[in-house]
């Protein structure tokens, strides 16, 4: 069970919040948990959870336009109270069922250490263990738009946002402001420039002209069909399918390379092009969530 919002609890509003968005307005966008977990040691190699922030976006794809949030929830340890940066977080005890929720229907998990984070917060909450993670200090291109320190403090610097470290709430709803921004000097996102990097890589082959009834044969039996608005035999696969089926086909041709050549007879060419394709939503089996969870209390 979560609480209600508590405007007396905010701490400190940050700079330029994410718009919240109605759940029923998230039904043709992607989303993405953005997360970020404050622990106890126990131990030189043991840690107990005590605070569970998470940011549920909404972007469209595949611009990777960020439309909003639909929910900003805390969870914590009884004997915790958590700080918060808006007056719109839910909080609540740690509770499985409630992550499972808000996991639902979710593409990614972004922690800006998953390397950290991911085998911690997978012990405590074994839902985690289904669901497909990004790490936000490794996988965005920083250097590549000229952000060398990728620390959340110095990319709340370069952001030009407030920072409260070691508040789970602050730092998650910091790190989604940061993705949704553009790069410094740039148009494109961070988030965007998070999911071209962890997103699958597809290739589509096109072959174009006339095939003799052999080849045709090859092209169904490698899962090309028959394009009328492209006027071509197309296919999509996974980039290291791709390459090993247009090998096979250059290598059938005898060609060198992605030229306009004669088959039979007749004109022939072969096109790729790659894209990346969205991931398909988070499924976490019931048999994981009971119907009761709590963990860490």
């Amino acid at each position: 069970m979560l609480n209600e919002p508590n405007p007396a609890s905010v701490s400190r509003r940050p700079q330029c919040p994410l718009p919240r968005i109605a759940v029923a307005a998230t039904g043709t966008l992607q989303q993405v948990v953005v997360l970020d977990a404050e622990f106890d040691c126990c131990g030189a190699f043991e840690s107990r959870l005590r605070e569970l922030a998470l940011v549920v976006v909404c972007f469209d794809w595949p611009s990777g336009e960020v439309r909003g949030v639909s929910a900003r929830v805390c969870l914590h340890r009884d004997d915790v109270t958590p700080v918060l940066p808006l007056s719109d977080w839910q909080t609540g005890p740690i509770d499985a069922a409630v992550v499972a929720r808000l996991l639902t229907g979710a593409i990614l998990i972004v922690s800006h250490n998953a390397a950290f984070d991911r085998p911690r917060l997978e012990a405590a909450l074994p839902c985690l263990q289904h669901v497909r993670w990004a790490c936000s200090l490794r996988e965005v291109p920083w250097d590549a738009f000229r952000i060398h320190d990728h620390s959340l403090l110095a990319l709340a610097t370069q952001y030009r946002l407030h920072f409260l470290p070691h508040h789970a709430a602050h730092d998650a709803e910091m790190l989604a402001t940061i993705l949704a921004a553009p790069f410094p000097g740039y148009t494109t996102t961070a988030l965007w420039g998070l999911l071209w990097q962890c997103l699958p890589l597809y290739i589509e082959l096109c072959v174009f002209g006339r095939p003799d009834a052999a080849l045709q044969t090859w092209l169904w039996r490698h899962r090309f069909h028959w394009d009328e608005r492209r006027n071509g035999w197309r296919v999509v696969l996974r980039h290291d399918q791709a390459e090993l089926i247009r090998a096979e086909l250059v290598g059938l041709l005898r060609l060198r390379d992605d030229v306009r050549l004669e088959h039979g007879g007749c004109p022939l060419e072969i096109r790729h092009s790659a894209r990346r394709l969205p991931l398909q939503p988070v499924v976490i089996p019931p048999a994981v969530v009971p119907a009761v969870a709590r963990t860490g209390s």
